[in-house]
């Protein structure tokens, strides 16, 4: 039997019963998709915040993604007051049903478990600053795009190759071989960045930068304009700090049925000041870079109190990109506001803020 499961512990110790799920599996003898080890991957530790928001629509995504069929569901590791919640969400939901019920586990089957996206369904674009100054490295990143009514996965640690060709006016040519890692979940109808980074721009001059992807998505060719200089002030020294959110694809007030897990939205950004913002790596909180940021108030859950995103390429003065974001929801039904900002790396927060209201709805709505 190749079923495989997803044991949910709903606790903060989750990682540590990873090894109780695995001793179980000797009995059971199907594929299990928990685990533990010295190395946790990345689509280990995304897998486990996505599934903070089980059984929401997002979570239940990306399990039929992963190709699982069953779900364990266990009773004794809630607060008395969630167990109503949570069967009222699982009855309600479309993608679940009940195979058995044990009292204190529930096993729950999941619908059309498999189903994803092929990398040929994304959309690509590049994001790209305008501006980067001579011999410097840059940061500029691919927006994939799922417009399909799938999910799209991909689960291996192996990166792909990537080749810079920038060509001029005259039609000279300097190329710059790469590699990247594709996204790991993209959501249907939703966005998310590749971050790249070249080593060094050639001399100053106007250049078509061409991105050539290579491996599992296939070989796709982005082109962007963009303009080489002799010096070009950066948030590592910067002059003047000024942004502006322009778009924003939500209303003023959001509702959500889901408790926890992560929630996307897109929001487009506008450089105003006189100094290219740097996007940084997002694996860590490096000086002079710029995110994205979202503070909730009226939380009463300190770990949901701010949130930081990941600029998708170098952002040129005058320049306006849209930000793929994801925010953790809190755990606890309510009213909350959130304040959206930028902010800089070493001087702080920056620019007009956007005030959104945010209701956490405590009913089992799907």
């Amino acid at each position: 039997d190749r079923n495989r499961l997803f044991n949910i512990a709903n606790v903060n110790d989750f990682v540590q019963r990873e090894c109780l799920s695995m001793y179980m599996s000797i009995y059971h003898r199907k594929t299990l998709v928990n685990g533990y080890s010295g190395y946790f991957p990345f689509s280990y530790i995304r897998i486990v915040t996505e599934l903070q928001g089980f059984p929401s629509e997002r979570s239940l995504q990306l399990l039929r993604g992963l190709g699982i069929d069953y779900v364990i569901w266990h009773w004794d590791r809630l607060e008395p007051e969630e167990d109503r919640y949570y069967r009222d969400r699982f009855t309600q939901s479309p993608h679940l049903f009940t195979v058995e019920d044990f009292g204190e586990e529930t096993v729950l089957g999941i619908r059309d478990g498999g189903v994803k996206a092929s990398p040929e369904e994304l959309t690509m674009e590049l994001a790209c600053p305008r501006e980067v100054m001579k011999g410097r490295d840059f940061n500029l990143g691919v927006l994939s795009t799922n417009p399909s009514d799938k999910p799209f996965l991909y689960t291996e640690e192996e990166y792909q190759g990537i080749e810079y060709i920038w060509r001029d006016r005259e039609g000279r040519e300097w190329r710059e071989k790469g590699k990247f890692h594709p996204t790991f979940f993209i959501e249907a109808g939703e966005s998310a960045t590749i971050p790249l980074r070249t080593r060094c721009a050639p001399p100053p001059g106007d250049y078509s930068l061409t991105v050539v992807i290579h491996g599992v998505l296939g070989e796709r060719h982005l082109e962007s304009e963009i303009a080489v200089v002799e010096d070009l002030p950066d948030s590592l020294n910067p002059g003047a700090l000024e942004a502006s959110p322009v778009r924003f694809t939500h209303p003023g007030e959001l509702v959500l049925h889901q408790r926890d897990g992560l929630f996307f939205f897109n929001l487009a950004v506008k450089n105003q000041g006189d100094t290219q913002w740097l996007a940084g790596s997002g694996e860590k909180e490096e000086a002079g870079t710029v995110r994205l940021l979202l503070r909730f108030q009226n939380c009463p859950s300190p770990g949901w109190e701010e949130t930081f995103c990941t600029l998708p390429c170098d952002i040129s003065p005058g320049q306006e990109v849209t930000i793929p974001a994801l925010f953790r929801t809190p755990p606890q039904p309510g009213r909350y506001q959130i304040n959206i900002r930028m902010f800089h790396e070493g001087k702080g927060e920056f620019g007009e803020s956007l005030e959104m209201n945010l209701v956490v709805d405590g009913d089992a709505g799907i």
